[in-house]
């Protein structure tokens, strides 16, 4: 099977018709009919190179179903303007629903910036294009090899690459494992890695000096790249060889555990540290081993009391230092309802322990009418002596002090449905959420 000829110049999609708010507007829309050819190109020649990049890197920032290359459809002075711009064809946003387009149109866009970084975007999905198997092959390594080169060259000028869905559709076998592949070339100047539903058995990316933000989800791999230069790291995990690939992350400043990660045991040292999600399916002693002195930001959620024990019990965790917390809710078993006071005693000892924070946001409205309750009531004493601000999706508010609490509570729930009454008895509200629970496990 013959791979499909490049694609010319000025070639896009063969059905596209483009209104007139698609391209830069130059000049009066009201005047555009009554101007000549000639006059709307001479027009186009008097805007001066640095405008005209400018409009391009506009319209590549907001490239949809309509293609860079219909710039190049302008005029004659756009077209080789838009062909001297390196910068304009290095960001790559592909489909692979279009894989035969693809093929033919990343060899040209790699023609017109020879020498610059890339940051390339793949979505997986089925080729709208009726194809065999054995052909399907061959486009994408096809275009693989066109994003890497056969000797990597091409991928030592990548600088953003970003994965998304590669555990579906076609590539949830072959073609996950040759992208994989594919990944086993030196990558100096990779500065952001997102990979999804990656599958390999090999180690990928043996040399990533550059690497600085990294995002792995749903990867079935034998190890994580070097981490040791990586500053923002989220991942999905749930494995001891991903657990002791962190400890090299020393210079992490922000971690985030993605939602299905199950972690166990999580040990080392960040003394960057400022920023950590944690997951609800959290083992109560994983963070035992952890040392993070200069943690700011605390992001979790919580379904059991021994949740909140872990974090309590952890030393290198400084929660007195913590400044933003994002707090919310599990699903809650009935097992766990029947154990909603020792949850609130645990709720109560860490509200205790983050005394300090100025900003709390709540990510759902059972868990800020939890909170909001013990604040007005049982809790009342902490958050006296300033006014921390309180956010509950776009909704904001202060915390106020002595008699103006109250009001500044209701003010909040009057905004946002949903928010359990604080005059609820607590055997109330944790029905509530245990009704939710149910619904959502039934789907309704």
């Amino acid at each position: 099977m013959a791979i499909m000829p490049a694609e010319s110049q000025h070639d896009v999609h063969s059905d596209a018709s483009f209104p007139s708010h698609t391209l830069p507007c130059l000049s009066h829309s009201a005047d555009i009919g009554s101007r000549s050819p000639q006059c709307s190109q001479r027009q186009n020649e008097m805007l001066p190179f640095d405008i005209l990049c400018q409009i391009f890197d506009y319209y590549a920032s907001k490239e949809t179903q309509y293609p860079l290359e219909t710039l190049l459809l302008v005029c004659k002075f756009w077209s080789q303007a838009a062909c001297d711009y390196p910068r304009l064809w290095s960001s790559f946003k592909i489909n692979t629903k279009h894989i035969i387009m693809w093929c033919a149109r990343v060899p040209l866009r790699m023609s017109r910036c020879p020498d610059s970084l890339l940051d390339i975007e793949i979505t997986v999905g089925n080729s709208t294009a009726v194809i065999s198997g054995e052909d399907l092959d061959e486009y994408y390594l096809s275009l693989t090899e066109s994003l890497t080169g056969k000797d990597g060259e091409v991928a030592r000028r990548w600088r953003r690459l970003i994965a998304k869905d590669c555990g579906t559709v076609y590539w949830v076998s072959t073609q996950q494992s040759r992208l994989a592949k594919l990944l086993h070339f030196p990558t100096p100047n990779l500065e952001e890695l997102s990979l999804d539903g990656l599958a390999s058995s090999l180690p990928i990316l043996p040399a990533t000096p550059s690497l600085k933000k990294l995002t792995f989800r749903r990867n079935k791999l034998s190890k994580l790249p070097d981490l040791s230069t990586v500053l923002e790291l989220s991942v999905c995990i749930s494995g001891e060889r991903y657990e002791n690939a962190l400890v090299n992350a020393v210079n992490l400043v922000k971690l985030d555990f993605l939602s299905g990660s199950f972690i166990y045991h999580i040990r080392g040292s960040y003394p960057h540290l400022k920023s950590i999600t944690l997951p609800g399916s959290m083992y109560y002693k994983s963070l035992a081993g952890l040392e993070a002195p200069s943690l700011d930001r605390l992001c979790t959620s919580f379904g059991w009391a021994h949740q909140f024990h872990g974090l309590l019990a952890c030393p290198g965790v400084p929660l007195q230092d913590v400044r933003e917390l994002e707090i919310g809710a599990e699903i809650m078993s009935r097992r766990a309802y029947s154990q909603h006071d020792g949850y609130l005693d645990a709720l109560r000892r860490f509200l205790s322990a983050t005394k300090n924070v100025q900003v709390l946001v709540f990510t759902d409205a059972f868990i800020s009418g939890v909170i909001l309750k013990l604040l007005t009531g049982d809790c009342e004493p902490l958050y006296q002596a300033h006014r921390p601000l309180i956010k509950l999706y776009e909704h904001e508010i202060h915390l106020e002090q002595g008699p103006a609490r109250r009001p500044s509570v209701d003010k909040l729930r009057n905004l946002v449905t949903g928010i359990p009454s604080l005059d609820a008895s607590w055997e109330d509200i944790f029905r509530l959420l245990l009704d939710d629970t149910e619904r959502r496990i039934m789907g309704l």
